[in-house]
């Protein structure tokens, strides 16, 4: 499934302003309602292509662990939603 420029932007909003506990992102219990929230409303949600996205992304770590940047959870539901690996484009 490819994204529409209006799924696109929806989905790019609902990352950015998803309520995170730490203002540069999400830590995992955050990552996980998100993909749970997206599993229902995209059924081609593939988990393992949102988990391989995220190798070798840089992230920051907190009390809770690690903090996972908008940019990274927001390239990571793209590609698993349209059942891709990362672009040049989208690489950190």
């Amino acid at each position: 499934m490819r994204l529409s420029n209006k799924e696109y932007n929806d989905l790019k909003k609902f990352i950015y302003e998803y309520p995170t506990k730490y203002e540069m992102g999400f830590i995992h219990s955050e990552q996980l309602d998100v993909i749970q929230k997206l599993k229902e409303k995209y059924k081609s949600f593939n988990e393992d292509k949102y988990n391989k996205a995220q190798n070798g992304i840089t992230c920051v770590m907190s009390e809770d662990g690690f903090v996972i940047y908008h940019s990274d959870v927001f390239n990571s539901a793209v590609c698993a939603i349209e059942n891709r690996g990362l672009n040049l484009e989208e690489w950190d």
